[in-house]
C-alpha cells in the first residue's frame, strides 16, 4: 500500500502526482486553457495565433479573458505588475505563464460544479 508519505517521498512518481493533485484555482475555459499551454513554449502572439488557427484579435481577447479570472481569483499574480507604472501585456503575460508553469494543475480539466 502507498501512503501519502511514501508517495511524496519519490517526487516524480505517478503515485506523487496523485497526492500532489490541487483543484485549478483559476477555472480557466479550454479555449483559456490552450492558449497557455502554447504560450509556455514562450511563441509570440503571432505564432500563438497561427498554431491555435485564430486571429491576432482573438488571440488577444483570450488573453484579456485570462487576466480578467487571474483578477478574479488570484489577483497577487498581477499585484506586482500593477504596481509598475508602465505596466504592459507583455508583462503580465510573463507573471502568468510563470504562475502557470509552476501550478501545472491550471491546465487540467475541472467540475464548474461549485
Amino acid at each position: 500500500m502507498v501512503t501519502r508519505e511514501s508517495a511524496l517521498a519519490a517526487p516524480y512518481s505517478a503515485a506523487a502526482s496523485i497526492y500532489r493533485y490541487q483543484e485549478p484555482v483559476l477555472r480557466l475555459r479550454p479555449a483559456e486553457q490552450k492558449l497557455l499551454a502554447a504560450a509556455l513554449s514562450g511563441k509570440t502572439d503571432a505564432e500563438l495565433s497561427a498554431e491555435l488557427e485564430l486571429s491576432i484579435e482573438a488571440t488577444k481577447k483570450r488573453w484579456m479573458s485570462i487576466f480578467e479570472r487571474v483578477e478574479q481569483f488570484k489577483r497577487e499574480i498581477l499585484s506586482q505588475a500593477e504596481a509598475d507604472s508602465d505596466v504592459r501585456g507583455p508583462q503580465k503575460r510573463h507573471r502568468v505563464v510563470a504562475y502557470i508553469r509552476t501550478h501545472p494543475e491550471e491546465l487540467r480539466p475541472f467540475s464548474w460544479e461549485r
